[in-house]
C-alpha cells in the first residue's frame, strides 16, 4: 500500500511539471540576438548589426565562413539591419525581430533568457 500511495505521489508531480529525479543544472543561456544564413557562407565575412540611435554598428567578423549563427550577446533591439559583407558583395536588410523566452535548465530552475534569431540572405 505504501509503495503504491509513492508511485501515485510521483505521478501527480510529474504530471504536475515537478520533475523530481531531473536535478536543476548549471547551463546558462544569453539574451541576445542571433543571425543566421540561409546558405553557408564560404571565405571570410562580416556581420554589422545597425540599430536605430546607436553611433556606431555591432560587427562580428569571421575569419573563415564557419561561424554560423553569429551572436550579438546583450543586443536586443526593436528593429535591426543586418548588414553581410562577403567577397561577393554587401547586402543588407532590416528585421523586427521576434524575442522567446528559453529555460536551458527546465522552467522550475528560472535561468530564462530571450533571444531572437534573424536569417539573412548573403550577397550573391
Amino acid at each position: 500500500m505504501r509503495l503504491r500511495t509513492a508511485l501515485y505521489a510521483f505521478a501527480a508531480a510529474t504530471l504536475a511539471g515537478c520533475n523530481p529525479i531531473r536535478p536543476c543544472t548549471l547551463i546558462g543561456c544569453f539574451d541576445g540576438l542571433n543571425v543566421r544564413f540561409a546558405s553557408q557562407p564560404t571565405g571570410a565575412f562580416r556581420v554589422e548589426a545597425i540599430v536605430p540611435g546607436d553611433a556606431t554598428p555591432h560587427v562580428f567578423d569571421c575569419p573563415s565562413g564557419f561561424c554560423d549563427p553569429v551572436i550579438f550577446p546583450d543586443l536586443m533591439p526593436e528593429r535591426v539591419t543586418i548588414r553581410v559583407t562577403t567577397a561577393a558583395g554587401t547586402r543588407s536588410q532590416e528585421f523586427t525581430p521576434k524575442y522567446e523566452a528559453q529555460y536551458p535548465n527546465g522552467r522550475r530552475c528560472g535561468a530564462a533568457c530571450r533571444n531572437a534569431t534573424v536569417t539573412m540572405q548573403l550577397p550573391s
